[in-house]
């Protein structure tokens, strides 16, 4: 049996609090505006999905009934009026990301459909939709390519200094590692299986592909609950700065049980439930 599905579910409902404070954050950051309008005059999204295109297989057709029912079943639990077109990446990464706005593209790592389990694709697939519904997704495009764009705003000297665009990358990267958790929560009610999700994030981790097929989650959720996060401000800075490359699965992982453990995950999933 496939998840249920969701009547009436917001980006609200399983926003994660973190998160919503950082974008608040970010959305009064220095220099945001102009950064967001030099994204939209110089076409970066435009060429970004180009590149994509011209480089990534589109998984259509017969051969990838699979994948679509997937996608289509992420876009009907969450309620997401945006149906991305797939695109397969050849890549040793267990990838997937989306681009685009108003016509979405959502990349998939060969390597992530050779591996994941059903369930555990779901929850990939989930995520991105989630971003997709948060809004999520112009903000994590200017994350990739800022570096491009404070190039382009200071060669039209337009008042993007080192200090101010530092702050701006700092309130980016906090951000993105905040959204991580939504996008969590929205994985989870998307395929409805804490067990997939778990191990997911414990791949994430560093979970050796020898030990896939016997892992018990129990370890690495006894490892997760353990976790205490650190004051936010002096969290902020390891995340922003420091470590900005890692992915945080261990504590994404914790952030995820404390919202089942809390009662809220099950709590929405009475209130959304629609019989299928």
């Amino acid at each position: 049996m496939g998840p249920h599905k969701l009547k009436g579910i917001l980006a609200e409902d399983f926003a994660h609090p973190l998160e919503v404070q950082a974008l608040e954050r970010l959305k009064n950051t220095r220099g945001l505006g102009k950064v967001v309008s030099k994204f939209y005059e110089l076409g970066f999204e435009k060429t970004m999905k180009l590149q994509v295109m011209g480089s990534c297989l589109k998984a259509e057709g017969n051969s990838f009934t699979h994948l679509s029912f997937l996608v289509e079943k992420a876009c009907e639990v969450l309620e997401c009026p945006l149906r991305p077109v797939v695109y397969l990446q050849r890549t040793e990464e267990l990838l997937t990301r989306t681009m685009g706005m108003e016509d979405p593209i959502m990349i998939i790592s060969t390597e992530a459909v050779d591996k994941w389990t059903h369930q555990e694709l779901l929850f990939m697939i989930g995520r991105e939709i989630a971003h997709l519904r948060s809004n999520h997704i112009l903000y994590q495009e200017i994350g990739l390519i800022f570096p491009d764009i404070i190039e382009a705003l200071s060669a039209v000297t337009l008042g993007i200094g080192s200090i101010v665009s530092t702050g701006l990358r700092y309130a980016l990267f906090n951000w993105s590692h905040m959204a991580d958790y939504t996008a969590d929560r929205g994985g989870l009610l998307t395929c409805q299986d804490t067990n997939a999700a778990m191990l997911v994030l414990a791949k994430w981790a560093g979970l050796p592909e020898r030990y896939w097929q016997n892992y018990n989650t129990s370890t690495f959720i006894e490892q997760a609950s353990s976790m205490e996060m650190q004051d936010p401000r002096t969290f902020d800075k390891i995340v922003g700065f420091i470590l900005g490359d890692h992915n945080w699965s261990v504590f994404r992982a914790s952030e995820l049980l404390k919202w089942i453990d809390s009662g809220k995950y099950t709590d929405l999933l009475g209130q959304k439930l629609l019989d299928s």
